[in-house]
Protein backbone atom coordinates (compact mmCIF):
# COMPACT_ATOMS: atom_id res chain seq x y z
CA UNK A 1 0.00 0.00 0.00
CA UNK A 2 1.21 3.61 -0.38
CA UNK A 3 1.33 6.26 0.96
CA UNK A 4 -1.56 7.99 -0.92
CA UNK A 5 -3.97 5.09 0.12
CA UNK A 6 -2.80 5.13 3.45
CA UNK A 7 -4.34 8.63 4.21
CA UNK A 8 -7.25 7.79 2.11
CA UNK A 9 -7.83 4.97 4.57
CA UNK A 10 -7.35 7.08 7.57
CA UNK A 11 -9.69 9.46 6.41
CA UNK A 12 -12.52 6.74 6.14
CA UNK A 13 -11.25 5.59 9.31
CA UNK A 14 -11.36 9.31 11.00
CA UNK A 15 -15.05 9.46 9.38
CA UNK A 16 -16.21 6.10 11.44
CA UNK A 17 -14.59 7.54 14.54
CA UNK A 18 -16.83 10.41 14.06
CA UNK A 19 -19.59 8.21 13.84
CA UNK A 20 -19.30 6.16 16.75
CA UNK A 21 -18.63 9.57 18.42
CA UNK A 22 -21.89 10.72 17.73
CA UNK A 23 -23.60 7.59 18.18
CA UNK A 24 -24.14 6.85 15.00
CA UNK A 25 -22.11 3.66 14.18
CA UNK A 26 -25.20 1.97 13.35
CA UNK A 27 -25.43 3.95 10.23
CA UNK A 28 -22.82 3.08 8.49
CA UNK A 29 -23.44 -0.36 8.88
CA UNK A 30 -26.89 -0.41 7.94
CA UNK A 31 -25.60 1.61 4.83
CA UNK A 32 -23.20 -1.14 4.55
CA UNK A 33 -19.83 0.79 5.18
CA UNK A 34 -18.41 -1.67 7.00
CA UNK A 35 -14.55 -1.78 5.77
CA UNK A 36 -12.26 1.74 5.19
CA UNK A 37 -11.64 2.46 1.47
CA UNK A 38 -8.72 4.23 0.39
CA UNK A 39 -10.29 7.00 -1.24
CA UNK A 40 -12.56 8.81 0.30
CA UNK A 41 -14.98 9.88 -2.12
CA UNK A 42 -15.99 6.50 -2.89
CA UNK A 43 -18.05 6.70 0.38
CA UNK A 44 -18.69 9.96 0.66
CA UNK A 45 -22.02 10.80 -0.62
CA UNK A 46 -23.00 7.66 1.31
CA UNK A 47 -21.54 9.35 4.46
CA UNK A 48 -23.27 12.03 4.01
CA UNK A 49 -26.93 10.00 4.21
CA UNK A 50 -25.60 8.15 6.73
CA UNK A 51 -25.12 11.62 9.07
CA UNK A 52 -28.28 12.74 8.05
CA UNK A 53 -32.28 11.86 8.26
CA UNK A 54 -33.04 13.07 4.72
CA UNK A 55 -30.37 14.83 2.09
CA UNK A 56 -30.84 15.81 -1.90
CA UNK A 57 -28.01 16.52 -3.53
CA UNK A 58 -28.13 18.42 -7.62
CA UNK A 59 -24.64 19.39 -9.68
CA UNK A 60 -25.12 22.26 -11.67
CA UNK A 61 -22.81 21.20 -14.68
CA UNK A 62 -22.79 25.59 -15.57
CA UNK A 63 -21.25 26.58 -12.94
CA UNK A 64 -19.86 23.94 -11.44
CA UNK A 65 -20.81 23.58 -7.62
CA UNK A 66 -22.72 21.18 -6.18
CA UNK A 67 -25.99 21.90 -4.51
CA UNK A 68 -27.01 19.91 -1.08
CA UNK A 69 -30.20 20.05 0.86
CA UNK A 70 -29.84 18.41 4.80
CA UNK A 71 -32.29 17.59 7.10
CA UNK A 72 -32.79 15.89 10.57
CA UNK A 73 -36.06 14.68 12.74
CA UNK A 74 -34.37 16.30 15.31
CA UNK A 75 -34.24 19.55 13.51
CA UNK A 76 -37.61 19.06 12.37
CA UNK A 77 -39.15 18.25 15.80
CA UNK A 78 -36.91 21.61 17.02
CA UNK A 79 -38.78 24.44 14.84
CA UNK A 80 -42.10 22.75 15.54
CA UNK A 81 -41.27 23.54 19.21
CA UNK A 82 -40.07 26.68 18.63
CA UNK A 83 -43.36 27.39 17.43
CA UNK A 84 -45.11 25.77 20.52
CA UNK A 85 -43.14 28.08 22.67
CA UNK A 86 -43.62 31.28 20.65
CA UNK A 87 -47.04 30.66 20.85
CA UNK A 88 -47.05 30.29 24.46
CA UNK A 89 -45.57 33.36 25.27
CA UNK A 90 -46.98 35.30 21.92
CA UNK A 91 -44.20 36.33 20.65
CA UNK A 92 -42.83 36.42 16.76
CA UNK A 93 -40.57 33.58 15.33
CA UNK A 94 -37.99 36.54 14.57
CA UNK A 95 -38.23 37.28 18.35
CA UNK A 96 -37.56 33.45 20.05
CA UNK A 97 -34.15 33.27 20.99
CA UNK A 98 -34.46 29.73 20.44
CA UNK A 99 -34.29 30.86 17.00
CA UNK A 100 -31.07 33.03 17.51
CA UNK A 101 -29.80 30.06 19.88
CA UNK A 102 -30.13 27.65 17.00
CA UNK A 103 -28.55 30.39 14.14
CA UNK A 104 -25.52 30.50 16.64
CA UNK A 105 -24.92 27.34 16.91
CA UNK A 106 -25.47 26.65 13.19
CA UNK A 107 -22.71 29.38 12.36
CA UNK A 108 -20.19 28.44 14.88
CA UNK A 109 -20.54 24.39 13.43
CA UNK A 110 -20.17 25.92 9.52
CA UNK A 111 -17.77 28.32 9.84
CA UNK A 112 -14.56 25.74 9.79
CA UNK A 113 -15.76 24.19 5.87
CA UNK A 114 -16.75 27.82 5.02
CA UNK A 115 -13.37 29.59 6.10
CA UNK A 116 -10.94 28.79 3.25
CA UNK A 117 -14.04 29.04 0.52
CA UNK A 118 -15.36 26.66 -1.62
CA UNK A 119 -18.87 26.83 0.41
CA UNK A 120 -21.65 28.65 1.47
CA UNK A 121 -24.47 27.61 2.98
CA UNK A 122 -28.27 29.36 4.32
CA UNK A 123 -30.86 27.57 6.36
CA UNK A 124 -34.68 27.11 6.80
CA UNK A 125 -37.28 26.97 9.41
CA UNK A 126 -40.14 25.71 8.41
CA UNK A 127 -42.65 23.02 9.35
CA UNK A 128 -45.51 23.40 6.46
CA UNK A 129 -43.79 19.79 4.93
CA UNK A 130 -41.68 16.85 5.85
CA UNK A 131 -38.16 17.91 5.76
CA UNK A 132 -38.79 22.07 5.45
CA UNK A 133 -36.30 22.73 7.95
CA UNK A 134 -32.72 21.91 6.64
CA UNK A 135 -29.37 23.37 5.64
CA UNK A 136 -28.94 24.37 2.01
CA UNK A 137 -25.33 23.87 1.36
CA UNK A 138 -23.58 24.75 -1.88
CA UNK A 139 -19.92 23.54 -2.59
CA UNK A 140 -17.32 24.48 -5.31
CA UNK A 141 -14.24 22.80 -7.13
CA UNK A 142 -12.21 24.99 -4.13
CA UNK A 143 -14.20 23.21 -1.58
CA UNK A 144 -11.27 20.30 0.51
CA UNK A 145 -13.52 19.73 3.78
CA UNK A 146 -15.57 16.79 3.15
CA UNK A 147 -14.36 15.16 6.52
CA UNK A 148 -15.21 19.15 8.47
CA UNK A 149 -18.74 18.80 6.76
CA UNK A 150 -19.58 15.73 7.77
CA UNK A 151 -18.52 16.51 11.32
CA UNK A 152 -20.59 19.96 11.32
CA UNK A 153 -23.40 17.89 10.41
CA UNK A 154 -22.83 14.77 13.47
CA UNK A 155 -22.80 17.57 15.63
CA UNK A 156 -25.76 19.57 14.30
CA UNK A 157 -27.94 16.69 14.68
CA UNK A 158 -26.21 16.55 18.24
CA UNK A 159 -27.36 19.91 19.14
CA UNK A 160 -30.82 19.86 18.25
CA UNK A 161 -31.29 16.30 19.31
CA UNK A 162 -30.48 17.48 23.07
CA UNK A 163 -31.93 20.94 22.51
CA UNK A 164 -35.01 19.37 21.32
CA UNK A 165 -35.51 17.33 24.54
CA UNK A 166 -34.58 20.17 26.59
CA UNK A 167 -37.11 22.24 25.26
CA UNK A 168 -40.27 19.18 25.21
CA UNK A 169 -39.17 19.11 28.98
CA UNK A 170 -39.90 22.93 29.71
CA UNK A 171 -43.30 23.23 27.43
CA UNK A 172 -44.29 20.12 29.33
CA UNK A 173 -43.71 22.03 32.13
CA UNK A 174 -45.01 25.13 31.28
CA UNK A 175 -48.68 23.34 29.69
CA UNK A 176 -49.14 21.72 33.06
CA UNK A 177 -48.94 25.24 34.70
CA UNK A 178 -51.23 26.22 32.12
CA UNK A 179 -53.44 23.77 32.71
CA UNK A 180 -53.34 24.43 36.71
CA UNK A 181 -54.15 28.16 36.08
CA UNK A 182 -56.96 28.06 33.87
CA UNK A 183 -59.67 26.42 35.73
CA UNK A 184 -58.85 28.96 38.47
CA UNK A 185 -59.60 32.18 35.89
CA UNK A 186 -62.53 30.52 35.27
CA UNK A 187 -63.88 30.10 38.73
CA UNK A 188 -63.37 33.65 39.54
Amino acid sequence: MDYESICGSLQTVRAARMFYKYGKLDRLLERDITTSSDDLYEVYYELLIAATDYMDQKYNESYEYDHWYFSFRSMMQYYRLIREYGSLHSMKLSENPYVKKAEEMLSAALYSCCLNGGMGWGYQKKISAEWSSGLIVETDGYFHYELDLLEALLSIDAWYTEEMQKLENLLRKERALAKQYVPELETA
